[in-house]
């Protein structure tokens, strides 16, 4: 995920004017453009269209497939992305820059101030995270999806309704519940087999229990005794010394 922060910081810095302030020193208010690819329209297109594309997939592919289970945790992210940017926005009630040119205006008194975090980028990144942590690796042309938060963030910004630190934030709350939901709902517990702790060299006589992990691909095999002591982790691949790892991710 490095290079999904990269990204985002390269992106966000060739908005940057001598003129930033705000939180990080790097907002500004961008000119209001709200044509083109940039307009309104286009922005609900992206947050109603991606909700329907993954929550219509986790339905149709079910719970049986990588495919299936990839779309179940991309709808958990999304909705756990956007309860924590409106719990945001409720808390920290930032002015927005098209009603103040101000991005030093926390907590003002009115609801209308729903700034921080961005609650679109959050919605569009927690999505597409789940996708490139479990396919990133065998399948690089699925980092293509990073574009989608980056324009979202920049249509977002040119419609004078998020400050750059508000896009970042709303990056940061996305990539984080989709990478929870991709590490730990990806876990199966109560699997024994005296073949993985000989897999991944754990020499316990105790019968083992694993813990399964999938990141971007990979699988991370943590084994541990009924104590839970002397654990042994390591990166695997699927299929190491015979053993169908596949199977074991939920």
């Amino acid at each position: 995920m490095t290079r999904y922060f990269l990204i985002a910081m390269t992106f966000l810095s060739s908005c940057l004017s001598v003129q930033a302030d705000g939180l990080l020193g790097i907002d500004h208010r961008l000119n209001f453009d709200n044509a083109g690819i940039w307009s309104r329209s286009n922005q609900k297109t992206l947050e109603v269209g991606s909700a329907l594309v993954v929550l219509g997939g986790a339905l149709w592919e079910g719970n049986d497939t990588r495919l299936g289970k990839t779309f179940w945790k991309s709808t958990e992210s999304m909705l756990m992305g956007d309860a924590l940017a409106q719990a945001g926005k409720f808390v920290f009630r930032r002015q927005r820059p098209i009603d103040g040119n101000d991005a030093g205006a926390w907590f003002q008194s009115s609801t209308h101030n729903k700034s921080f975090p961005s609650g679109e980028v959050t919605h569009i990144t927690a999505i597409v995270t789940p996708f490139i942590a479990e396919y990133g690796h065998d399948h690089p042309a699925i980092w293509a999806l990073a574009a989608l938060p980056l324009y979202d963030g920049m249509a977002r910004m040119k419609s004078q309704a998020h400050w750059q630190s508000d896009v970042l934030a709303g990056m940061a709350i996305g990539i984080g519940t989709g990478l929870f939901d991709s590490l730990y709902t990806g876990v199966k517990n109560g699997y024994t087999d005296r073949r993985l702790a000989a897999a991944a060299g754990c020499h316990t006589t105790d019968q083992v229990r694993a813990i399964v992990f999938t990141l971007g691909g990979m699988k991370l095999t943590c084994l541990a005794g009924n104590a839970l002591a002397n654990q042994s982790c390591r990166f695997i691949d699927q299929n190491t010394h015979g053993l169908d790892f596949s199977e074991m991710i939920v």
